[in-house]
């Protein structure tokens, strides 16, 4: 991509911006700026900031976005200095707008303020824009066009600053919060483009990624959507081991000391975070077990703290969820918000199934069952027998207590992932595995949920052929395309299922092979395939002869199959074959890549290109063919069909002779089946009598006797 061009930036700095100015004009217009600044954020400041931690004003330094995250006003050099304070108000305005009003996750701006000051901020100060002592005039915002922006990015991508679209998304909230939030401070608003406006998703990645693939050099594209790595065999192993026994042979004496420590008569009347000696010495009963969980250390020697059972008490909530998120591959969202109290049902017919009933938010699905095994029950249980919360609060995972010192939580519910992905990462922490790895900041708040699900779907997938479908089914997608994704990003089914692949490749090749050469196959391409057998046998005497081999018939007949094999395995794996079996247990050996529309897909191919209003000249120019549709097969008569002995085609045979018999007078029915028996007979006696010749010929003389009779 060309560099833009410098004249269409405008540079701007204070001076060259008000030079049309007297000295006295443009110091009036700086005390305006300021004064409906200070007005501004002074209507700000009455506004409730409900969705933030505490009792926080919008005037305060620091902002805690939730009990992992807070955004510190002072924390970078430029956000620090007086002069930015303009844009630390238009930053400000953007995050509550977005996060208080719209209610959106608030962990892109916590993650990427830094960068943004590094890339945008920077930029604005040598410019003079939003940037100014007190009372000093400021360039406003207007100024910045989307070239700017675009030469901003440019420069930052050159200096290799810029490393993910997240920033660019942080820069999208900000331009996209309304201009009403400013009230008479418009200067503040960027009412500029964006610059990957006119660039598309693609191959499931956001605008702003394709956009910025423009900018980078091929190593550092990102090519798709983002999939996230599953746990390894470690991580797995080493976490089960811990969190297991705690929500089973431990469980009872879990509850039996969180019980004591819910009894408001545990705390000491003259210091509540303390706990009573009587309470102390019924807690430390069970000190083997708390040390193996977390060490005990008494304030002065023999006071307890009741901050050691509130940290207990998040440890066993996160092994709990550790195990729902390895067994139900449920999203953070859905475990936080939808799943309650009494959220499963055991199955009718087993005693080792029972199903989460839950809404999944992200695909709209309501009273959703997820088959899971007794350990997430138990699991479930656990937490219901530790939820202290009050009866009407339906939640299933909910805090301890509502106080923890300092300003009490709103809500007995956990309201952002955060907050769920550190009860995880405590318990990563006691058993010492890394689980973020692979993780950015952006992604913590689904990531964890996230690398859960890839690790079930990566079991699902090196043990069963049905993968897709089961994880469609468990994760409750609404298409193929996401369980695909998540396969497709773990390498260990990656290895699966090319072995899948290659050993299917084989076992096809190889049933043909042998009905080629015992000259069992049958359907419209036994010509062919006779044809291009005896060329191949040709070829092998004559390779003998030059190579002075004298081969009986046996070694040319174990050659010609092992080469028949061969080529049709290559031609398997090279896709130059589709081999599918179809619904009438014919074999599709058809090019996928032919120009010319499959029997099968004829109509509907015709169909499409009347709908879309494409001329047969203009789609055969193009060589607009679709795929065949296998759920169409025209059997015999499609040039493309196979049939040789396999399990399906003894079926058609056992078939067969239900209704050759039929037609012979030996079955009887209440179902007037002379119809169906009559084209079920003219449709596979020929390509049967190929296969199995004998039983054919067999079915033939029983069937002439009895008309002869």
């Amino acid at each position: 991509m060309e560099l833009l061009d410098h004249s269409l930036l405008d540079q701007h700095t204070v001076e060259s911006f008000y030079s049309k100015f007297p000295k006295e004009e443009r110091t009036d217009i700086g005390i305006k700026q300021w004064k409906l600044l200070f007005r501004l954020e002074t209507a700000f400041n009455k506004k409730p900031m409900t969705e933030f931690l505490g009792n926080v004003g919008f005037l305060d330094d620091k902002w805690p976005i939730s009990e992992t995250y807070t955004i510190d006003w002072k924390a970078d050099q430029f956000l620090a200095s007086k002069n930015s304070y303009p844009l630390i108000l238009l930053l400000k305005i953007t995050i509550y707008h977005h996060v208080q009003t719209l209610k959106q996750n608030p962990s892109i701006f916590h993650s990427n303020m830094s960068m943004f000051m590094e890339v945008f901020g920077k930029q604005f100060a040598r410019e003079g824009i939003l940037t100014a002592s007190i009372n000093e005039p400021f360039v406003p915002a207007l100024v910045i066009t989307e070239e700017k922006l675009a030469h901003y990015i440019s420069n930052a991508i050159t200096d290799g600053c810029v490393f993910s679209s997240n920033l660019l998304s942080f820069l999208r909230k900000v331009i996209t919060t309304p201009q009403s939030q400013f009230d008479e401070a418009s200067f503040l608003n960027i009412e500029c483009e964006l610059p990957w406006r006119n660039h598309k998703r693609k191959n499931g990645l956001k605008s702003e990624d394709v956009y910025l693939n423009s900018l980078l050099d091929e190593k550092k594209q990102r090519k798709k959507a983002k999939s996230y790595m599953a746990f390894s065999e470690e991580v797995c192993e080493k976490t089960l081991d811990f969190v297991i026994p705690l929500v089973t042979e431990h469980s009872q004496t879990l509850k039996k000391i969180f019980d004591i420590a819910d009894n408001k008569n545990s705390q000491q009347p003259k210091n509540q975070k303390i706990f009573t000696a009587e309470a102390r010495d019924k807690i430390l009963i069970h000190s083997e077990l708390l040390e193996s969980i977390k060490p005990i250390k008494l304030h002065g020697g023999y006071n307890f703290p009741f901050a050691y059972i509130n940290e207990l008490y998040e440890i066993v909530q996160g092994a709990a969820l550790w195990i729902i998120f390895l067994t139900t591959a449920l999203r953070n969202e859905d475990v936080r918000k939808n799943l309650l109290r009494k959220c499963y049902e055991s199955d009718d017919e087993s005693d080792l199934v029972y199903y989460i009933v839950t809404d999944i938010s992200k695909t709209d699905q309501k009273d959703y069952l997820v088959p899971v095994p007794e350990i997430t029950v138990k699991a479930i249980d656990f937490l219901n027998s530790i939820n202290y919360a009050p009866e009407n609060i339906t939640h299933l995972v909910v805090r301890r207590t509502l106080n923890r010192g300092g300003s009490p939580a709103k809500t007995w519910h956990y309201t952002n992932g955060d907050q769920v992905n550190t009860l995880l990462r405590k318990v990563a922490g006691i058993v010492g595995v890394d689980v973020l790895d692979g993780l950015e900041e952006s992604d913590n708040p689904e990531g964890m949920a996230h690398r859960c699900r890839a690790t079930m779907a990566g079991w699902i997938g090196t043990n069963s052929p049905l993968a897709v479908m089961i994880i469609r089914r468990l994760f409750g997608h609404t298409n193929g395309i996401m369980p695909e994704q998540y396969l497709q990003g773990n390498k260990a089914v990656q290895e699966t299922r090319d072995e899948i692949q290659q050993k299917t490749y084989h076992d096809l090749s190889n049933s043909i092979a042998d009905a080629v050469v015992n000259n069992n196959v049958g359907g419209s391409m036994k010509r062919n395939i006779q044809d291009g057998k005896e060329h191949i046998k040709q070829r092998i005497i004559e390779e003998a002869e030059v190579n002075n081999e004298s081969l009986t018939q046996g070694e040319i007949r174990l050659r010609l199959r092992d080469r028949i094999a061969h080529i049709l395995f290559h031609r398997l794996k090279n896709g130059e074959i589709l081999g599918l079996q179809t619904p009438l247990a014919f074999v599709c050996m058809r090019n996928p890549a032919s120009a010319n529309d499959a029997p099968c897909a004829i109509d509907s191919n015709k169909r499409t290109l009347l709908q879309k209003n494409i001329s047969k000249s203009f789609a055969k120019g193009l060589q607009m063919s679709g795929l065949p549709e296998l759920d169409n097969c025209k059997g015999p008569l499609c040039k493309h069909a196979l049939l040789f002995n396999s399990p399906i085609t003894k079926l058609l045979l056992e078939q067969f002779n239900y209704y050759a018999a039929y037609l012979k007078g030996i079955k009887q029915t209440d179902i007037n089946l002379d119809e169906e028996a009559e084209r079920f007979i003219n449709l596979y006696s020929a390509p049967l009598a190929d296969v199995y010749p004998e039983i054919m010929e067999k079915i033939s003389t029983e069937q002439s006797e009895i008309q002869h009779d």
